[in-house]
């Protein structure tokens, strides 16, 4: 076979292959066989040629009207009511079974003593849930911030008081909150950056500054000491009670908390 006869039989192959898979065909054939099963079983039958055509022209199909019905009009109408009513139908019978579940779920729940809310009472309902919490947000970001203040009272009380050991009130400030490192030896061009201390001695920055080489951070009595990699210390800031900073040793640098502060008059 030439290969414009191989393509001329798969285009043939696939226009068939197409027009068999149509859903109105295929539901007609099935239709056809059963509203002219008789004819099948005639056909296979035992019986003479020429008593089966007979019995065909003579019994099945005795008038031109009564073959075109049981041939095109019978199977027609079965594959429109199977392809437009059928899906119709079972779309009702869904939504009905459905309305029954939901009913006989309400009537459970109206058995066990639950109330069953109306739309608006819901609505009031989720009006109400979302208002207390936003209250209770509110709430824990005051106590949080209650929280802050006393870390930072805290620590300021054991500066003040010359306390054997502030360091753990100190520590307690230092990792409640987030404090702003200021280099300000040089007036017009002073550096702000973020600092935050974390609770196993690490520091985080958020910005360049003479802090760049830091990596710990610990707390020696009233002082916080920052290191580099090698342990060895980069900077020693002492706190000052009169203001909840830590200064440096040399004045120019400050450590200042970003949400505790002491009123100066």
């Amino acid at each position: 076979m030439s290969e414009e006869d191989q393509t001329t039989l798969e285009a043939v192959r696939g226009t068939f292959l197409s027009r068999f898979n149509s859903p109105f065909l295929g539901a007609f054939l099935v239709s056809w066989l059963v509203w002219n099963h008789r004819l099948i079983l005639v056909l296979v039958s035992g019986m003479d040629v020429d008593k089966r055509f007979n019995y065909i022209d003579q019994t099945l199909y005795p008038t031109a009207t009564y073959s075109l019905w049981m041939n095109l009009g019978g199977p027609l109408v079965s594959t429109l009511v199977y392809i437009f009513l059928l899906p119709w139908v079972t779309e009702w019978v869904h939504e009905w079974n459905l309305s029954r579940a939901k009913k006989l779920s309400e009537a459970t729940r109206r058995s066990k003593g639950e109330e069953l809310l109306g739309r608006e009472e819901s609505e009031r309902y989720r009006v109400d849930r979302e208002r207390r919490l936003e209250q209770i947000d509110n709430l824990n970001k005051k106590v949080e911030q209650a929280n802050i203040e006393l870390a930072g009272w805290r620590a300021v009380a054991a500066v003040r008081l010359d306390s054997k050991d502030p360091a753990a009130a100190i520590i307690g400030f230092l990792t409640s909150q987030k404090f702003t490192f200021t280099d300000g030896g040089q007036p017009f061009s002073s550096v702000r950056v973020k600092i935050s201390f974390g609770p196993m001695g690490n520091v985080f920055l958020s910005g360049r500054s003479e802090l760049d080489d830091v990596e710990r951070w610990e707390v020696r009595r009233n002082q916080l000491v920052l290191s580099g990699k090698d342990g060895a210390e980069m900077a020693v800031f002492t706190m000052t009670p009169e203001s909840a900073r830590f200064v440096a040793e040399s004045g120019e640098f400050e450590i200042d908390a970003d949400d505790f502060k002491i009123a100066t008059s």
